[in-house]
């Protein structure tokens, strides 16, 4: 059965959402500005991104949308993502993080870091901890979009340690494996940290989308991605899950997509599940 069915959100809350100009993150933010809740764009690429508010509005006239520049592969710039946001006021406490590269060749972020792990992982570790310690610990609801994909071999953290160098040849879908079990223990360390009782956090394998993510891969997927469902199928669910306040209970819990699953063994193995 399918858990995150209600409509009933609180459309008080602001939401943050990387990745928001394309894919998941877009139709997120189309359902949304379709339910009347302000919305905080995070985009690398800022002129996409008012592109995409811009057609969102069109859509949905009145929509409340402010477009954030955010490269998630440069930890330098994240404070200044973080100021912009301070900017917006206070009223922003459920973050989505949606953002996601799966590359080729073995590309590195503006610190060194192997791209996927940096943008999908650590960009994301980095900008949630720059809020909550910016605006507190409490009251946060943080949906962080992982995968199925993360089950799979431990945390190599030696080949994701810039100063070690890079050992053996460059495997895309290991890397972003990498990348996906960081994400979801990352979840799993926030929730035991955050009391449930004021904070939320979740991960949730969205399903197999066909997204941007694709766009760069050339390999046996890109000739199946037409059997992939479109992102809109996202929306509704993922709003839902960012939103509900009857959803606290899921705090600490690994979905896959509307549903409580069982994350990878591993997690049990390190304590980080209950």
């Amino acid at each position: 059965m399918t858990v995150v069915q209600s409509p009933t959100n609180d459309s008080s809350q602001g939401v943050l959402v990387t990745g928001a100009n394309r894919g998941i993150g877009r139709a997120l933010c189309n359902e949304l500005a379709s339910r009347g809740v302000p919305v905080a764009m995070l985009v690398r690429d800022k002129g996409r991104g008012e592109q995409a508010a811009e057609e969102i509005s069109l859509a949905f006239p009145g929509a409340s949308l402010s477009v954030i520049q955010c490269d998630l592969g440069d930890l330098d710039g994240l404070p200044g993502t973080v100021d912009e946001i301070a900017g917006l006021g206070d009223g922003f406490r459920v973050l989505v993080n949606n953002a996601g590269v799966l590359t080729r060749e073995r590309r590195e972020t503006a610190q060194g870091f192997e791209q996927q792990f940096g943008v999908n992982h650590l960009g994301h570790f980095a900008l949630t901890l720059r809020l909550m310690e910016r605006f507190g610990v409490d009251g946060w609801r943080i949906v962080v979009v992982s995968s199925r994909a993360h089950f799979g071999p431990p945390l190599d953290l030696d080949a994701l340690d810039p100063s070690v160098g890079v050992k053996g040849p460059y495997s895309r879908l290991r890397a972003y494996q990498q990348s996906k079990l960081a994400n979801t223990q990352f979840m799993f360390s926030l929730a035991r940290r955050l009391p449930m009782d004021r904070s939320t956090v979740v991960a949730t394998h969205p399903g197999a989308i066909n997204t941007g993510l694709l766009g760069d891969y050339s390999g046996k997927v890109s000739f199946i991605r037409h059997l992939f469902r479109r992102p809109a199928s996202t929306g509704g669910w993922l709003a839902d899950l960012a939103l509900d306040p009857g959803l606290r209970s899921l705090h600490g819990v690994y979905l896959d997509q509307a549903r409580p699953s069982v994350a990878s063994s591993r997690m049990r193995r390190r304590g980080l599940v209950k």
